[in-house]
């Protein structure tokens, strides 16, 4: 069953009259463009200011402002755990940024990950892995990259092939912004994680990157070849591996020397009288 998304004018910039036109051009781009390659769909309404959501429904809040720094939109989940989701209209504008591109971002990343819990895991090396968040439109979110419908400015998305670091020849972007996975177009970004340690950062695309699309020397690393250190532990590990045949017997004198301390089990046979 698709979800109802209720579209929610309650900002002071952007009048009621505007948003009919932006809601059936999303609704388009959900129906059709998104849904091709996601296989997902919402049932987009407008909810203007004097009017409530219908009950259970999703919302997406067009507000001044949103309550996260830096940000233009983010989405998170109401007090009854329904998918909500902001943009700042005013806060839009102030960077130069179209606010209609802002909703077709949030409103597309709600509906690929409305829980907020994908995400994708790219093994580096034997020892190192990193794990990439499953923001759709933020690899390809610059409004340059947007597109119209019906006069109406959308956010472009890549597809799921985007985060199969080893696809090839099929569609990463709706407007095909990139060609490789896991790579950035101009004004790009995505939130990556560093298993084993670290904590949760964002890599932006390069502006002198020749041509558009191409991966950035940083999440190239990232995704494809290691960082040296990585390569050496990878090696020094390799080097201590043993083939099949040698393995020692699981409960063995020599399997159980191997063992680390951490990895002892305390006894449960008696001693001997």
């Amino acid at each position: 069953m698709k979800p109802t998304l209720a579209i929610m004018n309650r900002s002071t910039v952007v009048p009621d009259s505007v948003f009919p036109a932006v809601v059936a051009s999303n609704q388009k781009q959900v129906s059709g463009d998104f849904a091709e390659y996601y296989g997902k769909d919402a049932s987009l309404v407008f909810v203007a200011k004097s009017e409530q959501p219908p009950v259970g429904s999703w919302q997406l809040v067009v507000s001044d402002t949103v309550p996260m720094a830096g940000a233009l939109g983010y989405h998170d989940f109401t007090k009854d755990g329904n998918p909500i989701g902001k943009v700042g209209a005013m806060t839009s504008m102030k960077a130069n940024a179209l606010w209609t591109v802002s909703l077709s971002h949030e409103i597309l990343e709600m509906l690929a990950d409305p829980d907020i819990i994908r995400a994708a895991f790219v093994q580096q090396t034997a020892v190192r892995a990193m794990i990439f968040a499953y923001e759709i439109c933020d690899p390809v979110e610059a409004d340059e990259l947007a597109y119209e419908i019906d006069g109406v400015k959308v956010s472009d998305f890549v597809t799921e092939q985007w985060f199969e670091p080893h696809r090839v020849g099929v569609p990463f972007s709706f407007r095909k912004t990139v060609q490789r996975p896991m790579t950035l177009a101009p004004g790009g970004y995505i939130s990556v994680y560093r298993v084993g340690g670290g904590r949760w950062q964002q890599i932006n695309a390069r502006a002198d990157l020749h041509p558009p699309g191409a991966a950035t020397e940083e999440l190239r690393n990232i995704v494809y070849l290691a960082h040296r250190a990585e390569v050496d532990d990878e090696r020094a590990i390799r080097g201590r591996l043993l083939p099949y045949s040698k393995i020692p017997n699981v409960g063995s004198r020599r399997e159980r020397r191997n063992r680390a301390r951490a990895e002892w089990c305390v006894s449960t046979e008696d001693g001997g009288s």
